[in-house]
């Protein structure tokens, strides 16, 4: 009878951000559509399992966030070719980031997921079940708590006779948010000595709300690579962002870097950093949206429907 597809305008929203798209309709022949609706529904839960040892959690809800009538009219006829229907709405604020995540270590495997799953259902009228039924996932992140900026980070090395200084100041600096997957620049500078080589490690902190579970800890190695004009940072393309906003798990993040100096000697910096996902770092131009057989306006989403 008809085909029907969404189309979102960005790949990524904030929560709070309306988000707009288009819902298009292929007609075969003429029909009375009563309705096109739109639902989202949050899919979050927590699976950790030791290995060769008994399950720890798993624990998972899905949550419907609201309803979305984008068409509703059961006398107006709609005859056979291309329909496009616009619509939006907003997410409420207090929503986390779009997690789906899974890594096995040798103690253990772990599995979360916090994902925003839109549903468009198509209805004619005088049949009871949906003709069309579509599913399009929506792609959320957490702003963070403040904008993009370099971070500056002194560490002194002491009590190393193979200098002719008695401390050595070595200064870093690197972005406050890291993009998974990206290369960000990176500064090292040794006052009054050289560094010889920069290692850097992320480590990921995984907290359940569940009761009994532990503190999980994921370590994971990072690229550093020379550049043009300096040093290049790059994280694991598959890490998660960071979030704290659902109802099961929250995912913190810690850089660890080592840097040797000629001469044998070395230090660690470890300090807090925030971390965007790859997948949800994704930009789209917007689209096009053609004329509509109707007009919406904007409606939002509550978790009271």
């Amino acid at each position: 009878m008809c085909n029907a597809a969404v189309f979102y305008e960005k790949k990524t929203y904030f929560p709070g951000e309306l988000i707009s798209g288009f819902v298009t309709l292929q007609v075969e022949s003429v029909l009375a559509i009563e309705s096109i609706v739109i639902t989202v529904d949050r899919e979050s839960g927590i699976k950790v399992e030791e290995i060769g040892d008994s399950l720890i959690s798993d624990e998972k809800a899905t949550r419907h966030l609201g309803r979305f009538v984008i068409y509703k009219e059961k006398t107006k006829k709609v005859f056979p070719g291309l329909h496009t229907f616009p619509f939006s709405f907003r997410m409420l604020p207090g929503e986390g980031s779009t997690v789906d995540y899974k890594k096995t270590t040798e103690e253990r495997r772990v599995e979360i997921v916090n994902r925003y799953v839109s549903k468009c259902e198509v209805r004619i009228y005088g049949i009871y079940k949906p003709v069309a039924k579509v599913y399009k996932e929506i792609h959320i992140t957490e702003a963070a708590e403040q904008q993009v900026h370099k971070n500056f980070f002194k560490q002194s090395i002491s009590q190393c006779f193979c200098f002719r200084y008695s401390s050595i100041d070595v200064v870093l600096e690197i972005d406050s948010v890291l993009s998974a997957g990206h290369a960000h620049d990176l500064k090292v500078v040794a006052h009054n000595a050289e560094v010889s080589k920069v290692q850097a490690s992320v480590d990921m902190f995984i907290e359940s709300f569940c009761g009994g579970t532990p503190l999980i800890k994921l370590t994971t190695p990072c690229t550093v690579t020379p550049g043009k004009d300096g040093l290049k940072l790059q994280v694991d393309s598959s890490l998660p962002s960071s979030t704290a906003r659902n109802e099961f798990f929250s995912v913190h993040y810690t850089i660890n870097f080592c840097i040797s100096i000629f001469g044998n000697g070395s230090t660690q910096i470890k300090k807090a950093v925030a971390i965007q996902s790859k997948k949800n770092l994704k930009k789209a131009a917007p689209s096009v949206i053609g004329a509509s057989a109707i007009s919406a306006p904007e409606k939002y989403l509550s978790l009271q429907c």
